[in-house]
């Protein structure tokens, strides 16, 4: 946490709406047209990315202005250090006056991760209140994904898996005694054969039987 900042929780931060996120839309360089229609952009703004890719939310206070900052984990890699999004709020005006994205080759011109946080804030400002107080300083959920998984070679994930049981059909029987008999190549008799190994558990014909 930077000096003088705090961490943010739900009795501490600004409030953030739809007007003054138009506003700032309409009247700030940072955000060039093209960009704000872009479709990455739009989908950052929604519940389903931002919700799980802001964390360590902490803000500072100085007369009517307040600052925000947080870490916004990257969507493509997830266990990449974060992107550190800063915003400033006018709350006597109720206006956003800046917007920026620390060491974003995008950030020139406005990003997604600056969007991300702004609707971030119009989510939290709009949620009922609640009894207890929820605390923004945590780690975001989207850069937990896999951290305890580990690599697992394939013949060590199914070695448990039970051998393939043949039906008790006469016909498929009689058919694969057939087929041994003439040395048939068929895919069919591919899956009865008396040897199997790791990728032919895996297949789709032994999974659904």
């Amino acid at each position: 946490m930077e000096q003088n900042f705090v961490k943010a929780d739900s009795s501490n931060l600004p409030k953030v709406d739809y007007e003054m996120i138009d506003e700032y839309y309409r009247h700030n360089d940072d955000f060039v047209k093209a960009n704000v229609r872009n479709v990455k952009t739009q989908r950052s703004g929604k519940q389903s990315y931002g919700d799980e890719a802001i964390g360590f939310v902490q803000l500072l206070r100085e007369g009517s202005i307040c600052t925000v900052k947080c870490q916004v984990t990257p969507e493509h890699k997830i266990h990449e250090k974060g992107y550190q999004v800063t915003i400033c709020i006018n709350e006597a005006e109720e206006k956003i006056t800046h917007s920026v994205c620390h060491s974003c080759p995008a950030s020139e011109g406005g990003c997604k991760h600056g969007v991300a946080l702004m609707f971030w804030l119009l989510r939290r400002s709009t949620e009922p209140s609640v009894t207890s107080v929820v605390c923004y300083w945590r780690k975001p959920t989207l850069a937990k994904v896999g951290s305890s998984l580990k690599a697992a070679k394939l013949n060590e994930l199914f070695k448990n898996v039970p051998p393939f049981a043949s039906h008790n059909n006469s016909f498929l029987k009689k058919l694969l005694e057939k087929g041994l008999e003439n040395k048939s190549k068929g895919i069919l008799f591919e899956y009865y054969k008396t040897e199997e190994n790791a990728i032919d558990k895996v297949s789709l014909y032994h999974l659904i039987n």
